[in-house]
């Protein structure tokens, strides 16, 4: 009754079986000692734990490198996708912009939360089109308003190159116009 039910799974696991084994003792003797954890796969076994800093130190960290998740990595000896992933559990996104392009992740977020500025001001500082924007949002979380504070205290200036881009944008979008996608430098 149970292989009627079950038939199309069952099949295909005996197909499986069937490529990987030459024979159906040593598919059912590798089935029971992966079961009874005598035989554990290469993947697992290669597997390693990081010892992640404090949330509060990593959120200092975070207000340091201004968001940048690619500095925060150089305080300790962690890989990046381990910290960028607590920072985002914490509501913490990367902010650092790729070289060469003209987007403005920090700006729009401070703009957003810090200056209430609308959506569609934040939108145009940012540099981003709106999926990047929404998404770059929906990483935000609680701890990231009091972060943006700090890091406004902390970082009072920001480049002329940075400062001019987010002046046109804004230029623009008072005249209704859309801003250029690349910002030159002045």
């Amino acid at each position: 009754l149970y292989m009627r039910k079950s038939s199309s799974s069952t099949v295909a696991y005996l197909l499986v079986l069937a490529t990987l084994f030459e024979t159906a003792d040593e598919a059912i003797n590798t089935l029971q000692a992966a079961q009874s954890g005598a035989l554990v796969p290469e993947v697992l076994l290669r597997q390693v734990r990081y010892a992640l800093p404090a949330d509060d130190a990593l959120v200092e960290a975070y207000i340091r490198a201004q968001g940048d998740v690619s500095n925060i990595v150089q305080m300790w000896e962690i890989p990046k996708r381990c910290i960028q992933k607590r920072l985002l559990e914490l509501g913490l996104p990367d902010l650092a912009a790729d070289p060469g392009q003209a987007v403005f992740p920090k700006a729009s977020l401070q703009a957003f939360y810090l200056s209430k500025c609308s959506y569609q001001e934040s939108l145009m500082l940012s540099g981003m089109d709106s999926r990047q924007f929404d998404g770059l949002l929906r990483c935000c979380g609680p701890i990231m308003v009091k972060a943006l504070i700090k890091m406004d205290k902390e970082d009072v200036r920001c480049s002329r190159k940075e400062l001019s881009n987010n002046l046109r944008r804004l230029h623009a979008t008072l005249q209704g116009e859309s801003p250029p996608a690349q910002m030159q430098e002045v």
